[in-house]
């Protein structure tokens, strides 16, 4: 054969080992195509090559950690971290259950990375001015908080109007008196007058309501004060009124006419 002839086979040879399809993950090296099945020494050596590789990876990055431990004087115990001091204005949260979960967890991790206490400290100073920013983390000193809440509370009052102070005690007193309300019921309510000048306001409008439906009942008066008295069907009449409306007073006054005028 000439040059140019044992080239071309050569050529032809190499397309078609190029046109050939190996399962997914082999290729001529570890697959033997005559057999149709891997190269089972060769595959071994391959799978050894790469348990080596990742044993010195894992082995080159535990003694890079170390190093770096050891350079800045990482605790060996979790309970080193704790010589950390937050920033006054995050002792709360600090010492909050929210917040000691969360920095017990952080330790744990810093510990397994090797961090000393001058990073961790960092990365706590940066974890809680991150919740401050955020608006999670309310900072705000208690003094200031005080004058904070007292301000909101004149505003709504001047929400509120004239008399504001006595007409919050009122309706106050309507919800806490009003059988008509269970006790569920009434904490809701006493929760709504405490939300402010919106929430009060119909509470009072509610108060007020129910107090004209009472005032406009037609209440009736003692047998014994009058020569006639209502009829059975009438008193019993009144009486759903008055239960429906959670008036007692009422009912309880139409329950003695009734018990009057049977006995009479």
């Amino acid at each position: 054969m000439t040059e140019g002839e044992i080239e071309e086979v050569a050529e032809q040879q190499q397309q078609q080992q190029e046109e050939v399809k190996y399962p997914e993950g082999y290729n001529a090296e570890l697959w033997n195509l005559q057999e149709n099945a891997p190269r089972v020494d060769e595959v071994g050596k391959k799978l050894t090559e790469y348990a080596t590789q990742v044993e010195s990876l894992t082995k080159q990055r535990n003694d890079l950690r170390v190093k770096i431990s050891k350079g800045f004087n990482a605790p060996t115990q979790v309970d080193e971290y704790n010589r950390y001091t937050p920033d006054s204005k995050y002792t709360t949260y600090y010492k909050s259950e929210d917040g000691q979960e969360a920095v017990k967890g952080f330790n744990e991790f810093a510990l397994s990375q090797g961090l000393s206490c001058e990073q961790h400290k960092a990365v706590l100073n940066y974890f809680f001015e991150t919740l401050e920013e955020a608006g999670i983390l309310d900072t705000t000193d208690p003094q200031t908080a005080e004058l904070q809440r007292r301000d909101a509370a004149q505003a709504e009052l001047k929400k509120i109007g004239d008399n504001a102070v006595q007409r919050i005690a009122e309706t106050r007193q309507f919800v806490n008196e009003c059988s008509f309300f269970n006790k569920e019921q009434q904490a809701t309510l006493q929760k709504l007058i405490d939300s402010g000048a919106v929430g009060f306001t119909a509470c009072e409008i509610m108060k007020d309501m129910f107090n004209n439906k009472v005032a406009n009942m037609k209440m009736p008066v003692r047998a014994s004060t009058v020569d006639a008295v209502a009829s059975n069907a009438e008193l019993e009449a009144m009486m759903a009124k008055a239960y429906e409306s959670g008036n007692t007073a009422a009912l309880k006054e139409l329950i003695d006419i009734q018990n009057a005028q049977r006995e009479g």
